[in-house]
């Protein structure tokens, strides 16, 4: 059954972050990602849905974001914060997860971030059109200067406009990729992109995976 963390046992997790992202750059990446969001173990410290933790690691929104700061405070110091990104999702409704105050959150955690001087911040939106959304993208950018990312939804037209506006200076495509393989050749000459077939996701096999049309 899952248990909350003991607090003398979080020093431990803190330690593999920066293990795991010092092996990586030993393995050749450029840089490595902290993954905040999702629902995964720094996403339930961070949002108060889930974190009723009464020691030094919940409560206010500075403890809560501690687990997170510590392991970017770790892992810059093996790897350099300049080989940094960060990828929070506080609108995300994974497993009915949600904050009381993600406009809070967005904004403590990207200054913080931008004191420390990472590379990057991704903010991960369920639809980057949905109610809220384009709001936190621009907390973001507020606290932020480093590179920003956003994630969610977008298709050409959308990606564009946010580049063109300033509301971000990376838009990331995960799903698009599984069924578009030349997404980028795709986006740069405009074309339809192919659908997502949500049902083959998850699956062993080629189907759902390679065997979406190329153009």
């Amino acid at each position: 059954m899952p248990r909350r963390l003991e607090t003398a046992e979080i020093a431990s997790y803190v330690a593999l972050f920066a293990a795991a992202a010092e092996r990586a750059i030993r393995a050749g990446f450029d840089g490595v990602q902290i993954h905040a969001a999702h629902g995964y173990l720094i996403d339930q410290f961070l949002r108060d849905s889930l974190n009723d933790r009464n020691d030094a690691y919940g409560g206010s929104l500075p403890a809560r974001a501690r687990f997170l700061l510590e392991i970017v405070d770790a892992v810059a110091a093996v790897i350099g914060a300049d080989k940094m990104s960060v990828r929070i999702s506080p609108l995300v409704p994974f497993n009915d997860m949600h904050d009381s105050n993600p406009e809070g959150l967005v904004a403590y955690v990207a200054q913080q971030l931008q004191l420390r001087g990472i590379a990057s911040l991704e903010v991960r939106h369920g639809d980057h059109a949905g109610p809220g959304e384009a709001a936190l993208a621009g907390i973001a950018r507020k606290h932020f200067q480093g590179t920003l990312m956003v994630n969610g939804g977008y298709d050409y037209a959308s990606a564009t406009a946010a580049i063109e506006s300033g509301r971000a200076d990376v838009v990331v495509f995960g799903k698009a990729f599984i069924s578009n393989s030349e997404l980028v050749a795709r986006l740069r000459a405009e074309r339809e992109l192919n659908p997502v077939d949500f049902s083959t996701l998850y699956t062993p096999g080629p189907v759902g995976y390679t065997d979406y049309p190329i153009t």
